[in-house]
């Protein structure tokens, strides 16, 4: 208590008021405050350098990984179109067994061997995926109902979805479908009469088209125009029983509806009947006659 000698004078006692000075703090203390602080600094840096490291490592790990992932994809990928290109196949040649067999359209593909066709027989011969049919195995990628063309298995007078073809019957195992028009104009079966090697077949109407090919196209009107139509090598002169088909099977097939000729047309076959003679059809009464090779008839080109 300090008197203001102002204040003595005038008799009164003044009271001073002072700030309370700080706490005193000791060196020791300083020093562990400095100390704590530069270990949360430390700390917090470190952190953010672990961050830091982890997201490179990961995104390297990644990077890496990814080509990985691309190349496994596209194996798997690669694996399964050969699966399902070699069942395909599989399929194709099962397919073909049975038509040599004759089986036709008793041709089953139900996955389990059987077959619902009426006639078909019971034994499974007629099923692709029978051990005494086809003989293929059911495939474990989605091939069991591929994609054939009705007259690979129709009935005869069925209509081909790919070129309109339609098929007249089976000659020596081979399913024949005629083309689904005559080839425009008339021809001539040779442009002399003299002999082609190799022409006789009564039914193998491939060998005959070849043989006269070979013999010199130009020279071989109506085999050519069939050897020619698109696509090119998969039409032939039918031979002589081939061109039968087509009367014996003229009812099932509908000849009108199907763009032949209901009149008297003659039909040139690849048949050789003689040196001077080649073998035709008269398809209004079926008849098979012969003609000199030169005179020009009509030609319907068939394949298998």
């Amino acid at each position: 208590m300090v008197l203001d000698r102002t204040a003595q004078r005038r008799g009164t006692r003044v009271t001073h008021s002072h700030s309370r000075e700080p706490e005193n703090r000791t060196p020791a203390q300083g020093r562990h405050d400095d100390r704590w602080s530069r270990k949360n600094g430390n700390a917090i840096w470190l952190l953010f350098i672990s961050v830091a490291l982890f997201g490179a490592l990961a995104y390297a790990f990644l990077q890496g990984l990814r080509p990985n992932l691309s190349i496994i994809t596209n194996e798997a990928a690669k694996t399964a179109a050969y699966k399902s290109q070699d069942c395909g196949n599989a399929v194709n040649i099962g397919m073909k067994r049975l038509e040599a067999r004759g089986c036709g359209n008793l041709i089953s593909l139900e996955s389990d061997g059987s077959n619902p066709h009426a006639g078909a027989p019971a034994d499974g011969s007629c099923s692709i995926y029978h051990p005494d049919g086809g003989g293929v195995a059911p495939c474990d990628v989605v091939i069991a109902t591929p994609s054939i063309d009705p007259c690979m298995t129709g009935a005869i007078g069925t209509v081909c979805t790919t070129d309109a073809a339609i098929y007249i019957g089976n000659m020596d195992g081979n399913r024949i479908c005629a083309a689904s028009a005559d080839e425009s104009g008339t021809f001539r079966w040779k442009t002399n009469n003299t002999t082609t090697p190799d022409t006789g077949s009564l039914t193998d109407g491939p060998a005959n088209t070849a043989a006269m090919i070979a013999a010199g196209a130009s020279a071989h009107p109506a085999a050519n125009a069939c050897n020619t139509k698109t696509p090119a090598g998969t039409w032939y002169l039918p031979a002589r029983e081939e061109w039968k088909l087509v009367w014996t099977h003229r009812t099932e097939i509908d000849l009108a509806d199907k763009n032949f000729s209901t009149g008297s047309p003659h039909y040139w076959s690849s048949s050789q009947s003689s040196m001077l003679h080649g073998s035709f059809l008269i398809l209004s009464s079926g008849l098979q006659s012969f003609g000199t090779k030169t005179s020009p008839k009509r030609v319907r080109c068939v394949r298998r």
